[in-house]
């Protein structure tokens, strides 16, 4: 095992020498050793694949880097450093080895010190954006979302390297801006909870005026056409078809804006007063009658309804406009 010294990485130079071995092989390949080196947080041990940058290396050389172990990873916050004659040792044999072996010859180029630190804990501003993108989207899928202005916490580096983090956004989308908890637990310890800040904007495929439509004015199909439109500070959803059957416009809607569904309101079916035809019976049978309504209503309203040749009051639900349906 190497012997490994702390050294500062801002006091790091590097100064590069150059070693050849196997003269008058095949073409050689070259070999570098990187100057500053992080490894994965929960890699226990540093070995020669690590460090060493090449192309061209047989598959030999790259399994027989992986087995050369140079020392214990550094704990998080920690460095381990090795000089460069501590490298040519280890390298060395190894190279005369895989040259004997396979006839491979190398150039190597070593730094005067090589620093390897462990990865810390760090929230990574893409796999954030990332994730509550996909949250949104769980929300609403055929949206078109963009996220900017996001803002990540700083959450220092005294977090294990294995530590685990999850957003808890709200069931419905933000409006614009938004404030959103992330909570980072870390083993055992007592669950930790920092804020996501940034601002959103939604667009959706949503239904628009093709034409200017007046206010009591019932809405037809053709009345309207599909465009992606910014949704973001909606407070209604767009009408569906069952709406536009059901109502007129509740208020003048200028060419190209979106029809929500509080842009409808229903029509009144009948009135009281109104004539309007009975319907009573089963499958088998089936009687109509005229009648004279008692009350306004919508449809799918119940009303009452006076039968003018008996004077009897009867109530039924309304079916369609002038057509009430005794049960």
């Amino acid at each position: 095992m190497i012997k490994a010294f702390n050294f500062s990485f801002n006091l790091f130079t590097v100064a590069i020498a150059t070693l050849s071995f196997a003269p008058g092989a095949r073409a050689e390949t070259r070999v570098s050793i990187r100057p500053a080196v992080e490894i994965e947080g929960s890699q226990p041990e540093i070995f020669l694949s690590d460090l060493v940058v090449a192309n061209g290396l047989s598959r030999t050389a790259i399994e027989k880097f992986r087995t050369v172990r140079l020392s214990d990873a550094p704990k998080a916050g920690e460095t381990r450093s090795f000089t460069r004659d501590a490298l040519e040792d280890a390298l060395h044999p190894e190279l005369d080895t895989i040259s004997s072996e396979t006839g491979e010859t190398f150039q190597l180029k070593l730094p005067s010190r090589v620093t390897v630190t462990k990865k810390k804990f760090r929230l990574g501003k893409e796999e954030i954006q990332a994730e509550l993108l996909k949250q949104f989207k769980s929300q609403c899928a055929e949206c078109e979302i963009q996220i900017s202005n996001l803002s990540v916490p700083v959450i220092g580096t005294n977090f294990a390297p294995d530590t685990q983090w999850a957003i808890r956004s709200r069931p419905d989308l933000p409006k614009g801006s938004f404030s959103i908890p992330i909570e980072v637990t870390q083993g055992s310890k007592p669950t930790q909870t920092y804020w996501l800040t940034g601002q959103v904007t939604i667009r959706k495929n949503v239904s628009v005026a093709a034409r200017e439509i007046a206010i009591g004015e019932r809405i037809q199909s053709q009345d309207l056409v599909q465009q992606m439109k910014d949704v973001t500070f909606a407070t209604d959803v767009p009408v569906s078809e069952a709406d536009l059957n059901a109502g007129v416009a509740a208020r003048q809607i200028a060419a190209g804006q979106i029809v929500f569904r509080s842009s409808i309101r229903k029509e009144l079916a009948i009135r009281s007063g109104d004539s309007v035809k009975v319907s009573a019976g089963s499958a088998n049978w089936q009687i109509t009658m005229d009648g004279v309504s008692q009350s306004s209503g919508y449809v799918g309203d119940i009303v009452r309804v006076r039968i003018p040749s008996t004077q009897k009051l009867v109530s039924g639900l309304l079916k369609e406009k002038g057509v009430v349906e005794v049960q």
